[in-house]
Parts: structure tokens; sequence; C-alpha cells
């Protein structure tokens, strides 16, 4: 994992790496500043330089890490910690333990590797088409899954710069734009609806944001459209993913139709094979999670 850095601080240096409410730093200073650690390391922290320096040095000691978001209430941040905390993680190359949102009972802790990480990653970066110095605006907490690959992983693997935000602020955020200049953002329909409904539009320059990418809830053909016309966005990409499969299972892309973002969450994702088994979606690749930490059976049927 830790190459990915070490790459792009060697080759672009200079370039900002983070611009968050907290500061900005480059590659080079990213890079220079690590504090490797191993073992198990906890990132409960809001966006910003912090939180990445905090994850990179974790990935150079070989730690593996949980992300664990700040503003979760107290009793899960407990029962997390005590499950991460506990019991072996045998694999060698486990580098994220992603805790789910617990809809299905307690969160679980799905074991994530490098390999499973970057591909997904990667794989955003070309389909971006991101290239070295381009800015992308990823509000999403870096805490979950989407807001880890596309804030932190992606720009690295570009050479891109990632505009952040501790908490969302449509106000703040069309600023951000306005001054920065991102090619394309991540976020919720809500963060889409909040921009475009907020006073400060009309004043603001967003003409820099080329698409977007949307995720977490569904939408219409006309609520695409009407955010695609305010934003003058090319498209609004839809997914479907989850943090077992680091992410990112399926996605529309450049060039679909808006009825397609809109109602549909786009086509399986290459680096996964994928079925459907009496109504069930089945999924196989380097990204799909090794197991549940600390639970007995495997995450996935190995046969």
């Amino acid at each position: 994992m830790i190459e990915v850095l070490e790459s792009a601080a060697r080759e672009h240096g200079s370039m900002p790496a983070v611009i968050a409410d907290d500061g900005s730093t480059t590659y080079g200073e990213l890079y220079a500043g690590l504090r490797p650690v191993g073992g198990r390391q906890e990132v409960a922290l809001p966006n910003g330089c912090r939180w990445v320096s905090t994850f990179w040095g974790a990935m150079a000691g070989g730690a593996a890490v949980v992300p664990l978001n700040p503003r979760a209430k107290p009793d899960e941040v407990d029962y997390i910690k005590r499950d991460f905390y506990s019991g072996e993680i045998a694999v060698q190359d486990v580098r994220v333990v992603q805790y789910t949102a617990g809809t299905t009972g307690r969160p679980k802790g799905a074991l994530l590797t490098g390999e499973g990480l970057l591909t997904v990653a990667r794989g955003h970066a070309e389909s971006w088409r991101l290239q070295a110095g381009d800015v992308v605006f990823i509000p999403n907490p870096m805490t979950h899954i989407m807001g880890l690959v596309l804030g932190v992983l992606m720009p690295a693997i570009s050479n891109a710069t990632v505009l952040t935000m501790e908490r969302f602020e449509p106000g703040a955020a069309l600023e951000l734009i306005e001054r920065h200049r991102p090619v394309a953002m991540a976020g919720t329909p809500t963060h889409y609806h909040m921009l475009i409904e907020h006073p400060d539009l009309a004043a603001r320059d967003v003409s820099s944001l080329k698409f977007g990418l949307a995720g977490g809830a569904a939408s219409t053909p006309d609520a695409t459209r009407r955010v695609m016309d305010r934003l003058g966005l090319a498209a609004l990409l839809n997914g479907y993913g989850m943090s077992e499969a680091c992410g990112s299972i399926s996605r529309t892309e450049l060039g679909d139709p808006v009825e397609a973002h809109a109602l549909t969450a786009g086509r399986p994702m290459p680096w996964l094979e994928t079925r459907l088994v009496d109504g069930e979606l089945h999924i196989r690749g380097k990204p799909v999670c090794l197991a549940y930490h600390n639970r007995p059976s495997p995450a996935v049927d190995e046969e």
C-alpha cells in the first residue's frame, strides 16, 4: 500500500495531496512526515490532513486500521474497539477492518486487503479519467469505505488532490468548489440537492465540475436531470456497493442515459465475478473481504 504514496511523493512531491479544514499538505510533505506504526491502529478523526497522515503512517508500518466515526454513538464505538482489539487477525495483508453499518445486527468487521482496496481505487481513477494535478471534491467521511477509497486512495494513485471538509455545509462547499476548481465530486443525493437549493449557487462559479458520483439513496430521472442542469454536470453517476466489497459492486458510466443513472445501479464492476442465484447477488474477486473479524465462518464461500 505505502508504495502508492512513495510514488506520488517521488513523482509529484510539490503537488497538493489534501486541502481540508485543518490545512493542506503536499505529497512530499505527507510522505516525509509519516510516523509508521504497526499492529492495530484506530483512526477516529474527522476528514482532513491528520486523517490522511495517520492512515498512511499505519500503512507504512504494516498496521491493520479500523476507521471509527468520531460522531458515532459511544456504545457503538466501544463495541467496535472491543471487537477489533480482541482475537487474531491471521491474514498478514489485511490493511483495513471496515465495520459494517450493523443493518443485520451488531457491526461486523470486514477484513479488507491492500490489493483489494487498490483494485477498486485504480478502477475508479481510470473511469474518472483523472490526471496528475486534478482536484476532486470528496466530502464523504473518510471513515466510510467510499470516503477512504475515493478520498484517500484514488487521489494518491492519480497524483490528484482531494478537497474535503469535516462536516458538509452547502454554502461552504460552493465556496470551496469555486476557489479550488475540482473536476468531479462524490456525495449522497442529499449533498447534491443541498447544493442546488442553496441561495449562493447562482453567485458561485462551479463550472469546473464535469460530473459527479452519487450513492446511498435512490433518485428519479427528473431529480437527476435537475442536479445535472443546475451544476452543469455531463453525468451524475450512480452506484451500488458495500463495505465487504471495498465499496463498489456496480456503477453507471459516463455516456449512460439519465434514466440509467437515476433508475439503475449500473453494470457490475469489471474486477468482480457476479451471478444471480434465486434472487441473490453473488460476487467474487480481490476486493471481496476475506472474512469477518472474530466470526467463525468466512464472509464468502470459497468453493
